[in-house]
């Protein structure tokens, strides 16, 4: 796999590398790159399934100054993994806005918790078992609800498509809560991490720990994702609003099989 990181910022006028651990001297792997003085593309190409690295560039500033750019390579599963970077100096189009509450918020009820999260996963789970408009005649009963119809167009990820329908924010806690609808589109039957679902929305990523889904999808099935965010990596409240455009993904464990069909005698020994 060849990692291109084109378009920088500015113009590079030096780099340096470094192994981001300390591996033991035989089990040492490198990133060999490809980089030129001046140019504002270089390639970085894992020689292992284990290749690690830091990489500090210096980019040129107009009017003779110079800015710092620190990147740190790593391992990823597939679905995860990044194959191209693109830096922008955040004036241009880059990753969407995300919207969020202001930064002190009214005094909130009460601590999201374990319990909170469970109840608000249940809200969803009503929700999302009727149509849309029902789903925000329940949100609008409960004035600490808030709920968003999200229309973006699916998104796929080579054996399994994600569709996001609406998401759900409380006001008491400032959890968020999303459903999806997760569709297997492969000739296999899936078996997926429930433990490496994220959630992303700009350049912010949120493990997911509270969900219902069922981890497995046969040839063409599809089940709804139900999740609940209440902290961010950081411990604190996410103040993410329902309606950003958030991109949900998860990790295969295995394929297999599909189940075989059984079929059962409709009498006098005859079968369809």
């Amino acid at each position: 796999m060849r990692l291109s990181l084109p378009r920088l910022v500015l113009p590079m006028l030096a780099l340096a590398a470094a192994s981001a651990a300390a591996p033991q001297p035989e089990t040492i792997v490198t990133l060999p790159i490809t980089a030129s003085r001046g140019s504002r593309r270089l390639f970085v190409t894992p020689s292992g399934r284990e290749a690690r690295r830091v990489l500090h560039v210096v980019l040129a500033v107009p009017g003779g100054g110079e800015r710092g750019v620190t990147l740190q390579f790593m391992p990823a599963p597939p679905s995860l993994a990044w194959r191209k970077l693109i830096l922008t100096s955040g004036e241009g189009p880059g990753e969407p806005k995300v919207a969020l509450v202001p930064e002190r918020p009214a005094p909130q009820l009460r601590e999201p918790s374990p319990e909170s999260e469970l109840g608000l996963l249940r809200t969803l789970r009503l929700m999302a078992n009727a149509d849309l408009p029902s789903a925000e005649a329940i949100a609008s009963a409960n004035p600490s609800l808030e709920l968003a119809r999200l229309e973006q167009p699916p998104v796929s990820f080579g054996d399994y498509r994600v569709t996001n329908r609406f998401a759900v924010r409380d006001g008491t806690t400032g959890s968020l809560a999303l459903c999806a609808s997760v569709e297997n589109t492969s000739s296999s039957r899936l078996l997926f991490d429930q433990a490496g679902w994220v959630l992303r929305v700009g350049d912010r990523v949120y493990p997911v720990g509270t969900l219902d889904f069922p981890g497995e999808l046969e040839p063409g099935a599809a089940a709804a994702m139900l999740l609940v965010i209440a902290r961010g990596p950081d411990g604190r409240t996410t103040r993410l609003m329902p309606g950003n455009p958030f991109r949900l993904s998860g990790v295969v464990l295995a394929r297999a099989n599909p189940r075989p069909v059984v079929r059962m005698p409709l009498g006098d020994g005859a079968v369809p």
